[in-house]
C-alpha cells in the first residue's frame, strides 16, 4: 500500500494587514422603537453620527480603507422588508449619507428577511467580507409583524446570519439600547461567525448603552475586519483538474507559533482567515509576523 501524501502549500500570505480592503454591509434597523432616548440623543441620531459625523464618523474616518455599503430596514407597513440600499464601494460616506440622512424611524422589524435579502450586496465583493447589524430590539416577520421576538422571528434572523457565513460572509450583531435579549444576540453572533452548536466558545456580540458605548462597539469590530481578517487570491482554481490540486485545510501562525484552528483562527468560506480572540488582540497589539498556508493534496490521475 502506498503511504499517504503529505499535503502541500498551494498558497500563502505573509500578511501585514496594512493592505486589506474589506468590505462591509451596514445594516441598519430603522423601526419605530429607534426614536427612543438614547443618552441626550435617540438611538437613531446615535448611529447617525457614529457611523456619518463630518470629523468623527467610521464610515468618513475609514472611507479610503473599507468598501462600506448600507441597507436600511423596517416594515412601514405597505411594503416588507423596505430596504433603502447603498451598494458598497471606497469612498463612499457621501453616498451613503445621502441615503441615510433623510430617512426617519418608523414601523416594524422584519431582520430575517431584511439580512436574506442585503445579503447579496457584499456577496460578490471582493476580499473578507461583513456585515454589521445594528438593531433595537427583537425582530419580527412580515407575515406577524407583531409581536416581537416569536420564535419564528428570531429563527429567521439566526437562519439568515448562518447562511451568509456560508457564503463566507462574518456577520457582527450590535444591539443599539437594552432591548435586544442576549440569548438571541449569542445565538446570531455564532451562527454569523460559524461557531458551531457544540462549541464551548461564543462568538461576541455587542451592546451600547450610550452613544460612547455606541462609538466603542463600532471601533472594536472595525479593528476586527480591518487588522484581524484576510483573504487569500486564486482559490476558486485550486479545486480545478487543471491546476491538479484539492484544497485539504490551513495552517496559521503568529510570530511563527501554530495557532489553532477553531480557538485562534477560524476559515470563513474557503478564501477568508479570521484570527479571533486572543490571537486577534495579540496582533493588535504591535507587529508581528502572520503566515497564512492553504494545505492541498496533489490530484493524481
Amino acid at each position: 500500500m502506498p503511504a499517504a501524501q503529505e499535503p502541500v502549500v498551494c498558497a500563502q500570505v505573509d500578511e501585514s494587514f496594512t493592505e486589506i480592503v474589506p468590505s462591509v454591509l451596514l445594516v441598519v434597523d430603522r423601526s419605530g422603537s429607534m426614536r427612543e432616548s438614547f443618552g441626550a440623543t435617540t438611538r437613531w441620531d446615535a448611529v447617525y453620527d457614529t457611523l456619518l459625523a463630518e470629523s468623527t464618523g467610521v464610515v468618513r474616518r475609514l472611507a479610503n480603507d473599507v468598501r462600506f455599503g448600507l441597507a436600511v430596514f423596517n416594515n412601514p407597513g405597505d411594503q416588507c422588508p423596505m430596504l433603502e440600499k447603498v451598494e458598497p464601494a471606497l469612498r463612499n460616506a457621501d453616498a451613503i449619507d445621502s441615503v441615510l440622512a433623510p430617512l426617519t424611524p418608523n414601523g416594524d422589524t422584519p431582520t430575517g428577511t431584511a439580512l436574506l435579502e442585503a445579503t447579496p450586496m457584499v456577496a460578490s465583493q471582493p476580499g473578507p467580507r461583513f456585515i454589521v447589524l445594528a438593531t433595537d430590539g427583537l425582530p419580527d416577520t412580515c407575515d406577524v409583524p407583531n409581536p416581537d421576538g416569536l420564535p419564528a422571528a428570531r429563527e429567521a434572523a439566526v437562519s439568515a446570519t448562518r447562511d451568509a457565513f456560508e457564503q463566507g460572509i462574518v456577520s457582527y450583531v450590535l444591539s443599539v439600547g437594552p432591548d435586544v435579549a442576549e440569548d438571541h444576540l449569542q445565538a446570531v453572533a455564532n451562527a454569523g461567525a460559524g461557531v458551531p452548536d457544540t462549541s464551548q466558545e461564543n462568538a461576541p456580540f455587542f451592546v451600547a448603552l450610550d452613544p460612547e458605548q455606541l462609538v466603542g462597539a463600532f471601533d472594536e469590530i472595525m479593528n476586527d475586519v480591518r487588522y484581524c481578517t484576510f483573504a487569500f487570491d486564486g482559490v476558486d482554481e485550486l479545486g480545478s483538474e487543471d491546476e491538479g490540486y484539492e484544497l485539504v485545510g490551513a495552517r496559521v501562525s503568529v510570530d511563527g507559533r501554530v495557532l489553532e484552528e477553531g480557538v485562534e483562527w477560524r476559515m470563513v468560506g474557503s478564501d477568508t482567515v479570521q484570527l479571533v480572540g486572543a490571537a486577534c488582540d495579540e496582533v493588535l497589539d504591535g507587529n508581528h509576523d502572520v503566515r497564512a498556508e492553504l494545505l492541498c493534496e496533489i490530484v493524481l490521475d
